[in-house]
Parts: C-alpha cells; structure tokens; sequence
C-alpha cells in the first residue's frame, strides 16, 4: 500500500509542477469539469 501511495504523491507532484510551469491558475480551471465539452453544454 505504500508504494501507491508514493506513486500517488509523486504524480501529483508532476501535475502541480507543470501547473506551475505553464501558469495555471485556479481561475483558469472555473467551470470546467476536466472532461473537455464544456464548451458543447452551455
């Protein structure tokens, strides 16, 4: 279960790290649910 949970901690590392890298802010990510047709359902 360990192991997991490092994989896990280090992925979110990654993500956050390249938010970092390229800007992103929490506002950039309102309303939008991550799956990519938000702008098919207004």
């Amino acid at each position: 279960m360990a192991e997991i949970e490092d994989q896990i901690v280090y992925n979110q590392a990654k993500v956050l790290q390249a938010f970092q890298d390229n800007s992103v802010a929490e506002a950039d990510l309102n309303g939008v649910t991550g799956y990519g047709d938000e702008r098919y359902w207004p």
